[in-house]
């Protein structure tokens, strides 16, 4: 049986283990990486090495379609990822879950007041790679104003006058202006 373990991470923390198993080992710098095992036992030691290769995180950032104004509902959602490096692969969920698109933009037509919430994509390097990064958006859907004008008699008589009143949104423009006081 092997009674002795002697590890060597160089560049990683921890530096070295004397355990069969010695955990997980980080590095903070990119490149190839060495590590090296002893194992010793009443016959004497082997050693074995093997390299490995650290990369970066992906970075990604994540926008939609929020100038100068969040969309209204009824419009079309447009998000989108902005990643680095290339070649990744995109995962989508919104508020009700998993989105099928695996592209670094995403559109939902006809949007509504349920796309409203937090959006994440999650970029992963290629080749099975376990390095991945995450974003996050909240999306806010408008909801189209719902107006009233008021008085909403059927008649009124010839040359006389309507005081006419709206409400439901916060700016307003009438039409045909001809004859209106004041047409805002």
């Amino acid at each position: 049986p092997v009674t002795g373990y002697a590890w060597q991470f160089p560049g990683g923390t921890p530096a070295s283990a004397s355990t069969q198993s010695p955990g997980n080992i980080t590095y903070t710098t990119t490149g190839n990486q060495i590590i090296t095992l002893v194992a010793t036992n009443a016959c004497g030691s082997t050693t074995d090495r093997d390299t490995f290769r650290i990369v970066d995180l992906p970075m990604v950032s994540l926008s939609y379609n929020s100038a100068p104004r969040p969309p209204c509902a009824g419009g079309n959602l447009v998000l989108s990822a902005t990643a680095t490096p290339a070649g990744l692969t995109f995962k989508w969920a919104g508020p009700s879950g998993p989105l099928p698109n695996t592209t670094s933009t995403i559109t939902i037509p006809n949007a509504q007041a349920v796309h409203a919430g937090t959006y994440t994509v999650t970029v992963t390097l290629p080749g099975g790679q376990a390095c991945a990064s995450t974003a996050s958006v909240n999306v806010v859907i408008n909801p189209v104003p719902t107006v009233a004008v008021t008085p909403n008699a059927p008649a009124y008589c010839a040359g006389g006058s309507v005081l006419l009143m709206a409400s439901g949104a916060t700016t307003y423009q009438w039409a045909p202006a001809t004859g209106l006081s004041p047409t805002t």
